[in-house]
């Protein structure tokens, strides 16, 4: 099957170059040529001109390059094991009295991508909460969220330390148990 039209071929290869350095942390001109099947000389040429843009750059002592930026999406996949867990985020928040965190494992990094808060109000971000979780901290209850044995993203219970939140440590860990693998 005849893949689609590329617009902008080279701009498709400086973003996956770009994309291939932020996952990879850094590599050599050679090695990202001979992945990617095209010649060193091309390859140069859209490094330079992500050089120029600020979003790469090369160390003068081992000559490889690395990404000053990255891309990241501003809506995270469609995965139905996350969607399921999103769903429950109210439920959760509601039930701990604490606000519930969903990330996405995304990049070999961690991103919020939804929360919810309790009704109760004590989470709206006033300078009296903002105020107490600088003096006093906020303890996070965390579980994987996996799909066929891979991390999709964390579950988590953010709690306000407040002189009670000890004794409510059980409660919250027996609520907060791993999401099992659909």
């Amino acid at each position: 099957m005849k893949q689609p039209s590329i617009p902008a071929p080279a701009l498709a290869r400086g973003l996956q170059l770009l994309d291939q350095l932020a996952v990879d942390g850094q590599a050599s001109l050679e090695k990202l040529a001979a992945r990617n099947g095209w010649p060193k000389s091309s390859v140069l040429r859209f490094l330079q001109t992500l050089e120029q843009a600020g979003a790469v750059l090369q160390d003068p002592a081992s000559r490889h390059w690395r990404a000053l930026k990255h891309l990241q999406p501003l809506e995270p996949p469609s995965l139905p094991p996350l969607e399921q867990v999103r769903k429950q985020l109210p439920g959760l928040a509601q039930g701990t009295g604490h606000c519930a965190e969903l990330y996405l494992w995304q990049g070999n990094r961690l991103r919020l991508i939804d929360r919810a808060e309790p009704d109760s109000g004590e989470w709206r971000a006033t300078s009296h909460v903002l105020e107490a979780a600088r003096a006093n901290g906020i303890r996070r209850f965390a579980v994987p969220v996996l799909h066929e044995n891979r991390l999709l993203g964390v579950l988590a219970v953010a709690q306000r330390q407040t002189p009670g939140a000890d004794a409510e440590t059980d409660f919250v860990t027996r609520i907060l148990q791993p999401t099992p693998s659909p």
